[in-house]
């Protein structure tokens, strides 16, 4: 839900909007199986593309419980 609660909280502000709408896709993939909203491709900006490839890397190298970074 983290994903779909920044949306709607940075919605609050008129200046965090545009931002809110960025954070919200940072779970999505390529394929549409991300989420919260399992958008494709062609339905993503340039930015959310980048933070989500950020997430990514940046989750890859924090260790977790079940895995090594």
């Amino acid at each position: 839900m983290h994903p779909y609660l920044t949306e709607r909280v940075l919605a609050g502000s008129a200046a965090l909007a545009p931002i809110g709408v960025v954070a919200g896709q940072h779970h999505v993939r390529l394929d549409g199986s991300g989420y919260p909203r399992g958008v494709s491709r062609s339905s993503l900006s340039t930015s959310a593309l980048l933070l989500a490839a950020a997430d990514t890397y940046q989750a890859a190298r924090e260790p977790r419980p079940y895995r090594r970074a």
